[in-house]
């Protein structure tokens, strides 16, 4: 299932992320599991107030698995590595005991 782009730059981690919520929604779609898009980041709002949302550095995606296990995603393309914030996220999940995992691909998941 993986898709074939005939350029040289990396693939859009957006487009990674679309493809891999459309295969988590037909996961959930049948039962097995139940996912959210963790949004982050920041705008500026029409009175030009800066607006963060979410926690800085948290995954991409959380993952909750029949039969109680969650795993926190990170999206990333071939070449994209965390930043200091994620890493100290992951740290932090994976202390508590949690899974987390990068994921470039569909491929990854299946």
């Amino acid at each position: 299932m993986t898709l074939f782009l005939f350029y040289n730059d990396p693939m859009r981690e957006s487009l990674i992320q679309t493809a891999v919520m459309h295969y988590l929604q037909l996961q959930q779609n049948m039962g097995k599991l139940y996912y959210i898009r963790n949004n982050t980041g920041a705008m500026v709002n029409q009175q030009g107030r800066f607006v963060r949302f979410g926690r800085r550095g948290s995954s991409d995606l959380m993952v909750f698995y029949a039969g109680g296990r969650t795993e926190f995603w990170e999206i990333k393309n071939e070449k994209g590595k965390l930043n200091p914030n994620q890493l100290e996220f992951k740290s932090f999940i994976e202390s508590l005991g949690f899974v987390y995992r990068i994921i470039r691909s569909v491929d990854d998941i299946i």
